[in-house]
């Protein structure tokens, strides 16, 4: 068993790379690539995260906990815009009473393998013609949510403010975020579990926030 593993270990091309590239934008709540302004401004949010669970390992989805970063909220009607500065905008569903709910998610190419050696299946096989080393892809599909609700906003906003919030710290945003990372379909992603030599611990995967946020003054 253990020389399977390390056959499996050896035979997988190295996927961490790209997955930790889009793990580390979608931690941070949105796409990569440079910010641009879009629709008007409900609010500047000083934003911190506590880390509930890690069910793919923090080798596999590295999570810093606490989580900090600022985000810039926007509006356009109902269209809501999720904005970190030097990436990208991420568009969601902004509600006039605050509730809010943006969704990405990216699918990526993280390794293959290479079968070198027959199988006891191969044998039950009805085609004489098996490939004896086809390639077997690992596609990823990592989801991210953040749903939840503003308490307080720039008074300019076009919002208003949630009557029933106490309008200080973390009352001025409140919301789950949840990042998903899960194998497609037709994939072979088994070498990246740690019983063969990778990195998760469990696949389909998942890690949870609770984040607070707290309205700044300050107006970019």
């Amino acid at each position: 068993m253990l020389n399977r593993c390390a056959r499996a270990g050896r035979a997988y091309r190295s996927w961490a790379p790209p997955l930790l590239a889009i793990a580390v934008a979608c931690v941070c709540g949105c796409k990569r690539g440079n910010a641009v302004a879009t629709g008007n401004l409900v609010g500047v949010y000083a934003i911190e995260g506590a880390l509930i669970e890690n069910t793919c390992g923090a080798a596999a989805l590295p999570t810093a906990n606490p989580l900090r970063f600022v985000v810039q909220i926007r509006r356009d009607n109902n269209v809501g815009y999720w904005q970190i500065d030097k990436r990208g905008t991420q568009a969601g569903l902004l509600e006039d009473d605050g509730e809010f709910r943006f969704f990405d998610e990216k699918t990526s190419l993280v390794g293959q393998t290479v079968r070198t050696e027959l199988q006891p299946q191969d044998f039950l096989s009805s085609d004489p013609d098996f490939d004896l080393k086809p390639n077997r892809k690992c596609l990823m599909t990592m989801r991210e949510t953040i749903e939840g609700r503003l308490g307080r906003v720039l008074s300019d906003a076009g919002l208003e403010a949630d009557s029933g919030s106490t309008g200080s710290g973390g009352d001025d945003l409140r919301a789950d975020n949840t990042i998903e990372i899960t194998p497609t379909p037709e994939s072979d992603c088994s070498a990246a579990l740690q019983a063969l030599g990778g990195s998760f611990n469990a696949l389909p995967c998942h890690a949870r926030y609770v984040l607070e946020g707290e309205l700044e003054d300050s107006v970019p």
